[in-house]
């Protein structure tokens, strides 16, 4: 996938800034923290306008595409920066997706600024490929007012969100509603997991009120916009884990030039360089997934589904393989907290289970390659999702 100067230029600032922001020591730490990530960091990435990457120039964004959102994303994973960025980015997409709705008026400039957070609840993509909601929307007699009810785990960053979209199946089809975290119902219980760069959580709703000026969008709206959100979850989360799998190669080939045994550069052994040569072919398979995923989407291209499901669960297998092959190539010194490569080896091991498992997602692939359609989706031209 070729750059254009612009954003060859946005590529290089990120690194930079995330290479001094995102060093290890600064992972450890924000781990630690009573949010999970670095704040200061945080404000910078809204300064340099990393947020409003695709929101039109009218709405206060940079009027740009998903390709640029992908190269910050990528080089987020790269540097398995800690914090709310992929949620964040999804959650704006949906505010710029309805810019007319109350909710948008209500959180778009504090989200492109970074003064508030945002995080989505999605529908899961089950083990059978199909789409299953784990919330729906129910009407409460006899005053017939939507509620919301069910549990979620999993929810990357959900207890430092100050809105979250949330994507319910309702009497009437999809809604997609944007629910301040201060509503009462909203109890998010954090789950602890080896991965200090991410925070996941659970939540159970009972009846969540919807007030109106929480609606981003209803029926065949709600459908595109849903699909959409999927699809950049996916590849999202697929490119974090094509930038982490460069990054672990990288640190592999770089020690296996280096480290000596018997005489001889250990890179030298036949064993070492299939492994890192192994490592080096699968993350390159998936970077080219991504990059698909990325122009289908920044596109509006046809195979949005099938790309970003198969860059999802490439990307996270290649990710957890070259991790898992980097902490061999180092030996001993590999397994230590001291040495960094842990971080990364947990983060990609997460990456396998959210936003839908790596077989969910090849179930996903085959269903769409063998013809079959989500029953109801919107691009099969119903205004209904059901989970038949």
């Amino acid at each position: 996938m070729s750059l254009t100067s612009e954003q060859r230029m946005l590529q290089e600032v990120a690194r930079e800034m995330l290479d001094a922001g995102s060093a290890p020591d600064a992972v450890r730490r924000s781990g630690g923290t009573e949010y999970g990530f670095d704040e200061a960091l945080w404000r910078k990435a809204a300064d340099l306008g990393w947020f409003g990457l695709e929101v039109p120039e009218e709405a206060g964004g940079a009027g740009g595409t998903y390709l640029e959102t992908s190269i910050v994303l990528r080089e987020i994973g790269r540097y398995a920066t800690p914090g709310p960025y992929l949620p964040h980015s999804l959650a704006l997409a949906a505010m710029a997706a309805a810019p007319d709705s109350a909710p948008a008026g209500r959180w778009l400039d504090s989200l492109l600024s970074g003064e508030a957070i945002g995080a989505v609840i999605l529908p899961i993509v089950a083990a059978d490929g199909r789409t299953r909601y784990p919330v729906r929307a129910v009407e409460s007699r006899p005053d017939t007012e939507l509620r919301l009810a069910g549990s979620v785990t999993d929810v990357p960053d959900l207890g430092v969100a100050d809105v979250v979209v949330v994507a319910a199946d309702g009497p009437d089809g999809p809604g997609v509603f944007a629910i301040p975290a201060e509503e009462a119902s909203f109890r998010p219980v954090w789950t602890p997991t080896h991965d200090r760069t991410r925070r996941l959580y659970r939540l159970d709703l009972d009846r969540c009120a919807v007030a109106e000026e929480w609606r981003l969008a209803t029926g065949r709206d709600a459908a595109r916009l849903v699909d959409s959100l999927m699809w950049r979850a996916a590849t999202g989360l697929a490119l974090d884990g094509v930038g982490g799998a460069g990054h672990v190669v990288e640190t592999a080939v770089e020690h296996a030039k280096e480290r000596e045994q018997f005489g001889r550069p250990i890179g030298a052994f036949q064993a070492v360089k299939h492994m890192c040569a192994d490592a080096f072919l699968e993350a390159e398979t998936a970077r080219v997934a991504a990059d698909a995923a990325v122009m289908e989407i920044a596109g509006a291209g046809p195979r949005r589904a099938y790309w970003s499901s198969v860059a999802r669960f490439r990307a996270a297998d290649a990710y957890a393989r070259a991790a898992g092959d980097a902490l061999q190539v180092h030996g001993g010194i590999g397994m230590t907290w001291e040495f960094d490569l842990h971080i990364w080896l947990k983060r990609a091991k997460l990456n396998r289970a959210i936003f839908g498992s790596c077989d969910a997602h090849r179930a996903r692939v085959a269903r769409i390659a063998s013809g079959a359609h989500e029953h109801g989706s919107a691009e099969e031209g119903d205004h209904r999702w059901t989970s038949r």
